[in-house]
């Protein structure tokens, strides 16, 4: 139920992006103190009125932080 309630949240904040049209993706890794790496995304909108309204989508365990491996988590992330 909760995994449904989040894939409907995900959707409001992909549409109201394509009304407003411009957005920013953020990306940021941090280790904690076992050692294991986690990627923060938040989505950065930007209205017609130029009002910013950020949206924190989740924290997301990763083994790597190159390139491919931030892709992945991006893709698995947001497309719904």
């Amino acid at each position: 139920m909760l995994e449904i309630m989040a894939l409907k949240v995900l959707r409001s904040l992909a549409n109201e992006i394509h009304e407003e049209g411009c957005f920013g993706l953020l990306m940021d890794e941090t280790s904690d103190v076992e050692k294991t790496e986690q990627v923060s995304i938040c989505w950065r909108i930007i209205s017609k009125e130029l009002e910013i309204q950020e949206h924190f989508i989740g924290f997301y365990e990763t083994s790597a932080i190159d390139a491919t491996s931030l892709y992945n988590i991006i893709s698995d992330a947001l497309f719904f």
